[in-house]
């Protein structure tokens, strides 16, 4: 069993995704997950471990089923915490159901 330590950031990106070469960085709520990032950056202690760093990225573009979904599941099984990001800008999308429906 994987040590389940980090945080898994939950937040909206528009589908089909961006294929501009912004991608999700277009994104408000990816903003706001960037702030976290950019926090944890500037102090090590602050208590923010990524989970979307213990696996690979995946690229805007990949496939839901063989790609997207897996990682997802992946990273929410290394997942102590979920912190949901939900702005004026969030909507219902099928990335979101599976981070907010699936229990690790």
């Amino acid at each position: 069993m994987a040590y389940r330590n980090g945080n898994y950031t939950a937040f909206y990106v528009a589908e089909p995704f961006n294929s501009s070469s912004l991608g999700a960085h277009a994104s408000r709520d990816f903003c706001y997950y960037n702030l976290l990032r950019t926090w944890k950056g500037a102090d090590p202690s602050f208590p923010f471990n990524d989970s979307h760093e213990k696996t690979y990225n995946v690229r805007d573009g990949s496939d839901w089923e063989l790609t997207l979904k897996p990682r997802l599941r992946e990273r929410l099984r290394s997942s102590k915490n979920i912190v949901l990001i939900l702005s004026s800008n969030t909507v219902n999308s099928r990335a979101l159901r599976e981070e907010v429906g699936s229990t690790p």
